[in-house]
């Protein structure tokens, strides 16, 4: 018997660029549990991991983010057509996962 698999890596970038985006399938629905981010050397600023642009879940600002790890752990959802995305005003390795689930 086939096991359904719920787990779903959305973002995962090594010197990402600034902005990555994950937009959700029609028929599905995301859950964003985790996120872990290394900042770059070049040291970055801002820090924001956000769905559909304007529900930022998780910002970190500061005069020198540089070397900095960021982990986050929840629960946030996001529904068909919107987008999961994490900026940062410089690069970064980032890895945002969760399940993605049909809508019923």
């Amino acid at each position: 018997m086939a096991s359904v698999v719920y787990s779903y890596r959305f973002l995962s970038a090594a010197n990402a660029d600034p902005e990555a985006l994950f937009i959700v399938p029609v028929g599905y629905v995301a859950v964003v549990r985790d996120l872990d981010a290394v900042l770059s050397p070049a040291g970055a600023t801002v820090f924001q991991l956000f769905v559909a642009g304007a529900q930022v879940f998780i910002a970190q600002f500061g005069i020198e983010l540089s070397y900095s790890n960021i982990e986050w752990r929840g629960r946030q959802v996001a529904f068909p057509g919107e987008t999961i995305a994490v900026y940062v005003d410089n690069d970064c390795s980032v890895s945002v996962s969760g399940y993605l689930l049909l809508n019923p």
